[in-house]
């Protein structure tokens, strides 16, 4: 669904403006502490007991954009154990692609 919205040019930009923006607004305004990551990364999240998503685009660091879907389940760190571990993918992401 995330590639399908971003491909299509009748909805982008409703569907763009609607996510989070890391380090301006929503739930991902204080999530994501990287600064590369701030302002090129566009989401949604979700946290139940044991369970973290973060799901959108980021943009990279070669200016490539990469939706991304990142869903944990477990009693080992709670959710917000993960949020540490969702950004490092992401800054693995920004910096490969």
């Amino acid at each position: 669904m995330l590639i399908a919205a971003y491909q299509n040019n009748k909805i982008r930009s409703d569907f763009m403006s609607s996510l989070s923006i890391a380090g301006v607004d929503g739930t991902l305004g204080n999530r994501l502490k990287a600064d590369v990551l701030k302002g090129n990364v566009k989401g949604k999240t979700g946290t139940l007991s044991d369970v973290s998503a973060l799901a959108g685009y980021l943009e990279t660091r070669a200016k490539n954009m990469v939706a991304f879907t990142i869903l944990v389940n477990g009693p080992a760190a709670g959710a917000g154990g993960y949020f540490a571990m969702q950004e490092k993918l992401l800054l693995d992401i920004y910096e490969s692609y």
